[in-house]
């Protein structure tokens, strides 16, 4: 990966990077419903890549540049200041952070169509808009987000006698067999495999 000012397009999995000793870059991590304050609506195209800033077009490369070198704290200030004049929100932004926002706390453990009741529209038009501003379907955004719940409970156990079989259950998941294949679609591995090491993972709070 060459220097520059890269997009972490909508990469809603867990991942791996392998970067070189040379590599300079600066990856902005977006809450899921972040493309739609900025009018982005072919979200679909940047589903689990890395690509440079211009191809997503939303600020000129030249301005983000500018922030190679700085520190964490001029960093946040400048990517404020570049992205602030052009954030909008509009009805369909206040659909995505609600249903993304209703998904997390429920921590996977809810259906899509109990989240359209909820916000008063129709499954299909959740979808639409999930696969235009988030890049994949709520049911695709339920299940990852279940899932990073489990990797949270593997990376950081609570007791370290809870089983993989155990893990399943307190998860929601209704047997073994549907837990590994979720997983293994998910994480690209299985869950005795899975070496967190391997990953860029998120701290648990």
């Amino acid at each position: 990966m060459p220097e520059g000012v890269y997009f972490c397009g909508q990469i809603t999995e867990t991942m791996y990077i392998d970067i070189h000793s040379d590599t300079k870059a600066i990856m902005i991590q977006l809450f899921p419903w972040t493309p739609a304050h900025f009018g982005i609506s072919n979200a679909k195209i940047f589903t689990d890549k890395i690509c440079s800033i211009s191809e997503i077009g939303v600020v000129p490369v030249s301005d983000l540049t500018a922030m190679i070198g700085l520190g964490s704290e001029k960093i946040c200030s400048y990517i404020t200041k570049a992205f602030y004049p052009l954030f909008r929100n509009t009805i369909k932004t206040a659909l995505i952070i609600e249903s993304t926002q209703m998904i997390i706390a429920n921590k996977g453990n809810i259906k899509v169509s109990s989240i359209a009741s909820s916000l008063n529209c129709s499954v299909r038009h959740l979808q639409k808009i999930f696969k235009n501003y988030i890049g994949i379907s709520p049911k695709v955004f339920i299940r990852i987000i279940k899932l990073r719940e489990v990797l949270d409970n593997i990376v950081y156990p609570d007791t370290s006698s809870i089983t993989m079989t155990q893990l399943a259950a307190a998860n929601g998941y209704y047997d073994q067999p549907h837990f590994n294949n979720t997983f293994a679609s998910v994480i690209r591995t299985t869950p005795k495999n899975f070496n967190k090491a391997d990953y860029l993972l998120t701290l648990k709070k």
